[in-house]
């Protein structure tokens, strides 16, 4: 996944460059790499095409538990 990773840095140098605050550029980055990451997970990785509310839906619910629970271990 380091495409993703490019598209962040990508993120983030063109929000500053369009005066976009460095805690916007990298809330930004972040934000829409998760997004990216998910699709591409989702579509290429796992081959899963179905879009359905259904199916969509539990998905993202988990892939959304799946990262606050990675942001609050560290914590813990």
């Amino acid at each position: 996944m380091g495409s993703v990773y490019v598209f962040e840095l990508l993120v983030i140098v063109v929000a500053q460059k369009r005066g976009g605050g460095p805690l916007l550029a990298v809330a930004l980055g972040f934000w829409l790499g998760l997004v990216v990451s998910f699709v591409l997970q989702k579509l290429v990785t796992f081959s899963d095409k179905r879009l359905h509310r259904r199916v969509l839906l539990p998905q993202i619910l988990a892939f959304s538990a799946l990262v606050l629970f990675n942001f609050a271990s560290r914590y813990w």
